[in-house]
């Protein structure tokens, strides 16, 4: 974190444990910035009334919280599914 590279320090240990918590989760946040779904950049071919199942093997759809869906077509996530 940037005040660590500036060199301050957090004396009081509670403020500590809640410090090291939230830099973990941000840290997480920032590792995982850039990962999309494993099926990213794919094309899949479609007919009328067919269904399409594709899966992710990363969790990447696990952190997805809304899907706009094309005109015409249904789309919903069902765990790591599409």
């Amino acid at each position: 974190m940037i005040w660590e590279v500036l060199g301050t320090k957090i004396p009081i240990k509670n403020i500590r444990i809640d410090y090291d918590r939230r830099k973990a989760e941000i840290q997480r946040l920032l590792n995982n910035f850039d990962v999309r779904a494993t099926f990213h950049n794919q094309t899949h071919t479609v007919k009328i009334g067919e269904t399409l199942k594709v899966k992710s093997g990363n969790d990447f759809l696990q952190r997805v919280k809304d899907i706009q869906n094309p005109k015409g077509v249904n789309v919903s996530i069902h765990d790591n599914e599409v």
